[in-house]
């Protein structure tokens, strides 16, 4: 690779240890700053925590970054499975279980972070194990990590440029797909409290048990799978036919509602919603569930599960009979911009995670890179 070298990250940045205020002393935490830890480090672009300190505590027990430092968890559960790590986009405080990395001299902080994030694989083969199952990364074992870097800033800069691009288009469609999805549920509560009635969620629906995947099945491909933990993947089964909401009856998100607007394969630890009342769209169905509190009911065991007849037997304010038609040409429009910012959003990211490690090895050129992402989107 021609004006590329390969550094450490020993030598790309100056690092800096966090650590945690005194919890015990209130007038160290309830301020304005965002104070990170592991558990609250789960976004690319970091500025905000459920823990702030104040002024006084961030000079008691902690460190302050400022804005464009990279941040990543270097001890924790989640470093089992995934690398948490980001850019913060503020001043930040952050505790014991992170390392911060301020670039050196003639590195772009965002190339940094990028460069670091298209190596997750790798860094996560030096997690080892410091007890009670917690993942831990030695720190003189990360720092000998290699990236490549363009001698050129302009270069770096331009790589930023693209990736960043993607990142804000597919923040973009996350917030659209959340407001989209949140005006929807506006619609429902008013016509509910206009001229809604009480029943039981049973009289409205019918929960149905998904079907198990065949192997043969589970290959790439355009249908949606969905289980008790959401959205799983994809297939290319054509034995496909439902459409509309999805309940997690197993699993730490037993309980939980998801929506297909296209025909969807519900795998056998999920629920699909069946509509047993026909003036009801498969729409107004998702929204319903997501009003009958169904977390409510899972039970505590090894195994939270949601138990069908108590779903059933769930009192809910459904729209009368002769409101849901209105109700339905109102919602369905939302609720589809909703969907299709989630996929466009997810489309994005399969394209820039494919696009990363390229970029970072050199081995893609960004005029190249700008060609693909101009004929995707």
């Amino acid at each position: 690779m021609a004006e590329w070298a390969e550094i450490t990250l020993a030598e790309a940045a100056k690092w800096h240890s966090g650590g945690t205020p005194k919890t015990s002393e209130a007038s160290f935490w309830g301020g304005d700053i965002p104070w990170i830890s592991a558990a609250s480090l789960k976004g690319f672009y970091v500025d905000a925590s459920d823990r702030c300190v104040t002024e006084l505590g961030a000079a008691n027990g902690t460190r302050l970054v400022p804005e464009e430092t990279v941040l990543l968890v270097v001890r924790g559960m989640s470093l089992k499975t995934e690398l948490r790590m980001g850019i913060t986009r503020r001043t930040v405080a952050f505790g014991q279980d992170c390392k911060a990395l301020i670039p050196a001299a003639g590195i772009h902080s965002r190339f940094l972070a990028y460069g670091i994030k298209a190596k997750a694989d790798e860094v996560l083969t030096l997690v080892d194990e410091a007890g009670h199952g917690t993942g831990r990364l030695q720190t003189d074992r990360l720092a000998q990590l290699t990236l490549p870097i363009p001698q050129s800033l302009e270069e770096q800069a331009d790589t930023v440029a693209l990736l960043t691009a993607l990142d804000d288009k597919i923040t973009l469609n996350e917030h659209i797909s959340r407001t989209s999805l949140n005006l929807a549920h506006a619609v429902f509560r008013d016509a509910t409290d206009a001229s809604g009635e009480v029943a039981e969620l049973g009289s409205c629906v019918s929960l149905k048990y998904g079907k198990a995947l065949r192997e043969p099945d589970r290959r790439p491909g355009e249908v949606p799978v969905f289980g008790c933990t959401g959205q799983v993947g994809w297939h290319d089964s054509s034995l496909t036919s439902h459409r509309g909401a999805v309940v997690g009856r197993k699993g730490a998100n037993a309980g939980w509602v998801s929506w297909s607007p296209r025909p969807c394969w519900v795998i056998d630890t999920a629920f699909y919603a069946d509509i047993a009342r026909p003036d009801l769209s498969a729409e107004v169905v998702f929204l319903l569930l997501e009003t009958a509190n169904l977390p409510s009911l899972v039970g505590d065991s090894a195994v939270p599960g949601l138990n069908r007849d108590a779903a059933h037997a769930q009192v809910v304010t459904v729209p009368r009979r002769d409101a849901t038609r209105e109700l339905s040409e109102r919602v369905s429009p939302l609720m589809l911009r909703s969907t299709q910012a989630q996929y466009e959003s997810r489309a994005l990211a399969d394209l820039r995670d494919t696009l990363l490690p390229q970029l970072m090895s050199g081995k893609l050129r960004v005029r190249d890179a700008k060609k693909i992402v101009e004929d995707a989107v």
